[in-house]
């Protein structure tokens, strides 16, 4: 870890949460096109609170199609 310093960062949304929380968040900030905020692991707290539940989401038609290739 001290190899990287301050170069290995994460988001600080994902403290607290769960792997299946973060794929979520994820998942939301990618359909709603939103970065999430990055900082560096050296010196940061990475077990929080947990945050409350994200609320239930229903993504049909909100990603664009991708036309069927054959080869």
């Amino acid at each position: 870890m001290a190899i990287f310093r301050d170069r290995l960062r994460f988001p600080s949304e994902f403290i607290g949460r769960g792997d299946m929380s973060r794929g979520g968040l994820m998942l939301r900030c990618a359909v709603d096109r939103q970065e999430l905020s990055y900082v560096a692991i050296a010196g940061a707290i990475v077990n929080g609170k947990r945050p409350p539940k994200l609320a239930p989401r229903s993504y049909a038609g909100t990603l664009p199609s991708m036309p069927y290739q054959r080869r």
